[in-house]
């Protein structure tokens, strides 16, 4: 429903978060990236580093 609503909304970053988060939990950290970087392109404001961050580390590990 979230990816749905983000096809009207997309300048909600609130919402990317809230997908960006969905996907890290099932482990599709990419997409989690996109969305991230998404809350961040809707407000450059939103504080999305940290968990930006650990996404990267994360894929660092898978490639190893």
């Amino acid at each position: 429903h979230l990816e749905r609503a983000l096809v009207r909304l997309r300048d909600r970053a609130d919402l990317w978060v809230r997908l960006g988060a969905l996907y890290e939990r099932q482990d599709r950290l990419e997409d989690a990236v996109a969305a991230f970087w998404e809350a961040r392109s809707a407000d450059a404001k939103i504080a999305v580093g940290p968990q930006l961050k650990a996404l990267y580390e994360k894929l660092a590990e898978r490639e190893k």
